[in-house]
């Protein structure tokens, strides 16, 4: 570990802590991702099989004097130098981020994802040089890339077509017409009045879920049924939470109604589990995100519901599955880089390449599609090719250190 010793090499770890953290707001692009582009993912996935489920006893363990010099050894072997500034930066990064990504999502997404799918698209080099080029290598990564090209392509709600009607004196008028995003979630405007979603499936079938939304003071909040949902200003609520195979989960922020769509989700506790050992799973590999694992499981509501109830039985199956996930995604990952690195680097570079198709902008494009929103969009994506490059060049000129050895 005395690579990450220096203040240097710890300052550019956070750095890259930070770019990994902000990558994970935006839907289609997961912080693994970013740790291959940037160089690390080696480290990352040697630093954390160094973790092992016997480090929690540990820590237990210093609280006995005749355990302790024994604990804080086993602790110690942890390789603290590079996963604590690392950590620092992903928080950090999804703190800053998390206030200025969703509004430029939002209002310009996609010229968000044309940057994106320049910066991905020359990334793809990082691991295509350190394959080899034999038959092989090129067989994994067309395999690898046609089954990640599928699975990002598989939610049922990404992207729906939705609108917003208000209803006053059986007068229906037209609100708001938006897509769902990457999560299935719309955000609307909170303002009082009896509103309807219609949300369409890609035959142009509707259903709609009734809305009704009334300014309140703060001490009436107080008193209020327990379906609705009631912060200081709005009061929000909805007698159908389903239609069909589809439901929705209602949230209020800041003056914003957030709706959030999904399949019917099941409550089994070892289905919960699973979910969340491929969720953290998909967050190491490049290209896949974990949320959006979730949504394709039908259960990235349901978790956000438990999370807002403080479900704690559901939350400790969800937790008790990430740390499985993990645990064993990034053993498997260790021994497949030190045993088959060329291989390994082939299956990465074709999950890169499959996930494009989740980032490709002309999914966010607009309605009307001209030749300056064409030129746009491919100077973005070369801007964020260009950014890449300079990147790398700033890296090797840096120096960055190797990955960690048993050492």
């Amino acid at each position: 570990m005395d690579q990450y010793r220096s203040w240097k090499n710890k300052a550019i770890l956070y750095c890259k802590g930070m770019a990994m953290g902000s990558a994970d707001i935006i839907p289609g692009v997961s912080g693994g991702t970013i740790a291959l582009i940037s160089g690390i993912y080696e480290h990352l996935i040697g630093a954390i099989s160094y973790v092992k489920p016997s480090h929690a006893l540990d820590v237990f363990r210093l609280l006995l004097p005749s355990r302790r010099a024994e604990a804080w050894e086993s602790l110690m072997r942890i390789q603290w130098r590079f996963i604590i500034p690392l950590a620092l930066g992903i928080l950090s990064g999804l703190a800053i981020m998390i206030q200025i990504i969703p509004f430029v999502l939002e209002h310009y997404t996609f010229e968000t994802y044309s940057v994106f799918f320049g910066l991905i698209l020359f990334s793809i080099t990082v691991p295509y040089k350190k394959m080899e080029k034999g038959m092989r290598e090129f067989v994994a990564a067309l395999l690898f890339g046609l089954l990640t090209f599928f699975i990002v392509g598989l939610s049922t709600v990404e992207n729906l077509k939705t609108e917003v009607v208000k209803i006053e004196n059986e007068k229906i008028s037209t609100v708001l017409e938006i897509n769902t995003d990457a999560k299935g979630s719309i955000e609307i405007p909170a303002r009082a009045g009896n509103f309807e979603i219609y949300v369409f499936d890609s035959e142009g079938n509707r259903k709609a879920f009734p809305l009704t939304v009334e300014e309140v003071k703060p001490e009436s909040a107080k008193d209020v049924e327990p379906s609705a949902l009631v912060n200081d200003e709005w009061k929000v609520h909805s007698e159908v939470k389903a239609v069909g195979d589809l439901e929705v989960l209602f949230r209020l922020k800041e003056g914003m109604i957030k709706a959030t769509f999904s399949e019917q989700a099941s409550t089994s506790l070892v289905y919960i589990f699973l979910c969340g050992a491929l969720a953290i799973s998909a967050m190491i590999l490049p290209g896949i995100s974990g949320a959006y694992i979730l949504v394709l499981m039908g259960e990235y509501k349901f978790i956000l519901e438990s999370i807002e109830s403080r479900d704690l039985v559901v939350l400790g199956s969800f937790a008790g599955g990430l740390l499985v996930g993990i645990l064993s995604i990034v053993r498997l990952l260790k021994y497949m880089l030190e045993k088959h690195h060329s291989l390994t680097m082939a299956a990465l570079t074709g999950i890169m390449v499959g996930s494009l198709r989740k980032i490709w902008p002309g999914n966010y494009a607009p309605a009307v599609l001209d030749s300056t929103a064409i030129l746009t969009a491919a100077g973005l994506a070369i801007a964020g090719a260009l950014l890449l490059f300079v990147l790398e060049l700033l890296s090797n000129r840096l120096q960055d250190p190797e990955p960690p050895t048993d050492a």
